[in-house]
């Protein structure tokens, strides 16, 4: 089964090496730290224990677990948009090109060039690119004139500069300026909508489908405003996504799954897991960057996950962690443990002083145990 998501450092390349390195018998399976489920996805067990700070992510799973009918009509609202502007731009481009056209060449001035955008572009209703009513129309109007009219601005700076367009080529541009309209109209809904709801968590997930970058980052204002992926998230259809995500199989694992949404520390002493058990732990890197909602793993969190391991976790276990200085020095010198390095771009084991290993494997187990 594929990832439920897009998530900055999944392990989606290298979850078939690490689920083969795992106990060949599990009962149940715990992972803190599950992000996009790249390896809870790949792993046999009697019941599942996951968790993520995240409580967006969380929710996720929760919808998809539940199968809810209203988190799965917003989605597939926001799906059909995406096309949805397509056929609507293609029927006003030839106009769009002619008014840029004659902005780059001085016929208009820039306040009737933005008059003759916002003209054009009322043409596009509301009702034919979204089938539920999200907000009035005024923002969505002005979203489409804002995109459209900016990447008029940097079309003509950059052929000022002496670049060159030709028809094909501002045809796509001001799709993808469309395709932001959209892009931000929804972003801008889900920073104002901060109910855990379904409307959230499905503007959550087309959000994360469609950002330029897989972590979840936060301003200050704790909104989200990471901006559209640009001309290659285009032709990127989450139709096939939502089919994925009402797969069988992933809902009958789901259904032996309990999903937790808080800090690790909590999860772990709320479902304690037992000798039988097996914990797969793969935590943020710390200090690298702030994600899940806001906050940061940081090196203090790192000292209370080793304390966990250390005095409160009678379970086999693995983590997962980047080979860097930072991270050596906090995790290494336990003689219990076992060790091991792999290269996540041809997913071998190397040795753990080979300077091509990319990560480290720390492990409580032998092979078989």
């Amino acid at each position: 089964m594929e990832p439920i998501i897009s998530w900055i450092g999944n392990k989606e390349r290298e979850a078939d090496l690490l689920v083969s390195l795992f106990p060949s018998e599990i009962r149940n399976y715990y992972e803190p730290f599950v992000g996009s489920g790249s390896v809870f996805l790949k792993v046999k067990a009697r019941e599942y224990y996951i968790n993520d700070r995240c409580r967006e992510l969380a929710e996720l799973y929760r919808a998809v677990k539940g199968n809810r009918g209203r988190f799965y009509r917003y989605l597939e609202c926001f799906a059909d948009a995406w096309t949805n502007i397509d056929l609507e731009y293609f029927l006003l481009s030839d106009y769009l090109i002619s008014a840029y056209k004659a902005f780059r060449t001085e016929q208009t001035n820039f306040t009737d060039m933005n008059s003759e955008v916002a003209a054009y572009l009322s043409r596009i209703p509301y009702e034919r690119i979204f089938s539920i009513r999200l907000t009035d129309n005024y923002g969505f109007e002005m979203e489409k004139r804002f995109w459209v009219v900016k990447k008029f601005i940097s079309m003509h700076r950059e052929e000022s500069a002496g670049g060159s367009y030709d028809d094909a080529k501002i045809l796509k541009k001001l799709r993808t300026a469309l395709k932001c309209s959209v892009y931000a109209y929804l972003q801008n809904i889900y920073n104002r909508h901060k109910e855990l709801d379904d409307l959230r968590t499905a503007l959550f997930y087309f959000l994360m489908s469609y950002n330029a970058s897989s972590a979840y980052l936060m301003d200050k204002h704790h909104e989200f405003r990471v901006p559209y992926i640009g001309e290659k998230g285009n032709d990127k259809h989450l139709d096939n996504r939502i089919l994925e995500l009402k797969n069988p199989a992933l809902r009958e694992q789901l259904n032996v799954t309990y999903i937790g949404g808080s800090d690790f520390a909590t999860f772990l002493a709320r479902t304690k897991p037992r000798k039988e058990d097996f914990i797969f732990i793969d935590p943020p890197e710390p200090g690298n960057y702030i994600q899940n909602g806001g906050w940061e793993f940081s090196p203090k969190d790192y000292d209370r996950l080793q304390n966990y391991i250390h005095f409160h976790c009678s379970s086999r276990w693995m983590m997962v962690l980047r080979n860097t200085e930072k991270m050596r020095d906090i995790i290494f010198g336990e003689e219990a443990f076992a060790y091991s390095g792999f290269n996540k771009y041809n997913l071998k084991l190397v040795g753990l002083e080979d300077e091509n290993a990319t990560h480290i494997i720390v492990c409580n187990y032998c092979d078989g145990d």
